[in-house]
Protein backbone atom coordinates (compact mmCIF):
# COMPACT_ATOMS: atom_id res chain seq x y z
CA UNK A 1 0.00 0.00 0.00
CA UNK A 2 1.31 3.63 -0.58
CA UNK A 3 0.31 6.91 -1.28
CA UNK A 4 -2.97 8.48 0.68
CA UNK A 5 -4.14 5.04 0.90
CA UNK A 6 -1.89 4.24 3.71
CA UNK A 7 -2.78 7.82 5.41
CA UNK A 8 -7.04 6.64 4.38
CA UNK A 9 -5.88 3.32 5.61
CA UNK A 10 -4.51 4.61 8.77
CA UNK A 11 -7.46 7.15 9.76
CA UNK A 12 -9.98 4.41 9.48
CA UNK A 13 -8.05 2.12 12.23
CA UNK A 14 -8.29 4.97 14.07
CA UNK A 15 -4.73 4.47 15.01
CA UNK A 16 -3.38 7.05 17.39
CA UNK A 17 0.30 7.22 15.65
CA UNK A 18 1.67 7.27 12.21
CA UNK A 19 5.07 7.58 10.84
CA UNK A 20 7.96 8.76 8.70
CA UNK A 21 10.41 5.93 7.62
CA UNK A 22 14.32 6.30 6.06
CA UNK A 23 15.29 2.76 4.88
CA UNK A 24 17.56 1.79 2.24
CA UNK A 25 16.09 -0.17 -0.44
CA UNK A 26 16.29 -4.30 -1.47
CA UNK A 27 14.55 -6.66 -3.86
CA UNK A 28 11.57 -6.85 -1.12
CA UNK A 29 8.98 -3.79 -0.75
CA UNK A 30 9.50 -1.51 2.32
CA UNK A 31 11.69 -4.54 3.92
CA UNK A 32 15.44 -2.73 3.42
CA UNK A 33 16.66 -1.67 6.72
CA UNK A 34 15.87 1.16 8.49
CA UNK A 35 18.34 4.24 8.89
CA UNK A 36 15.96 6.85 10.64
CA UNK A 37 12.29 6.66 12.00
CA UNK A 38 10.00 8.97 13.83
CA UNK A 39 6.21 8.84 15.37
CA UNK A 40 3.95 11.44 14.31
CA UNK A 41 0.89 11.87 16.05
CA UNK A 42 -2.57 12.04 14.41
CA UNK A 43 -4.85 14.70 15.65
CA UNK A 44 -8.91 14.36 16.50
CA UNK A 45 -10.75 14.47 13.43
CA UNK A 46 -7.60 14.97 11.65
CA UNK A 47 -8.52 13.58 7.50
CA UNK A 48 -6.36 11.63 5.32
CA UNK A 49 -5.95 14.94 3.16
CA UNK A 50 -4.70 16.72 6.04
CA UNK A 51 -2.48 13.99 7.24
CA UNK A 52 -0.94 13.48 3.68
CA UNK A 53 -0.25 17.43 3.63
CA UNK A 54 1.62 17.23 6.96
CA UNK A 55 3.61 14.41 6.58
CA UNK A 56 4.78 15.65 3.73
CA UNK A 57 6.46 18.45 5.11
CA UNK A 58 7.39 15.89 7.95
CA UNK A 59 9.25 13.83 4.91
CA UNK A 60 11.07 16.73 3.54
CA UNK A 61 12.49 17.57 6.91
CA UNK A 62 13.02 14.34 8.47
CA UNK A 63 15.18 13.80 4.72
CA UNK A 64 17.04 16.95 5.43
CA UNK A 65 17.95 16.61 8.83
CA UNK A 66 19.38 12.62 8.00
CA UNK A 67 21.08 13.73 5.01
CA UNK A 68 23.13 16.59 7.36
CA UNK A 69 23.79 13.95 10.24
CA UNK A 70 24.96 11.21 7.36
CA UNK A 71 27.06 14.01 5.85
CA UNK A 72 28.70 15.10 9.35
CA UNK A 73 29.31 11.14 10.34
CA UNK A 74 30.78 10.71 7.29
Amino acid sequence: MYGRRVHEAVISAREEFTGVTIHLVNDEYDAGPILKQIKIPIEDRETAEQLEAKLKIIEKKTLLAFLNEWKINT
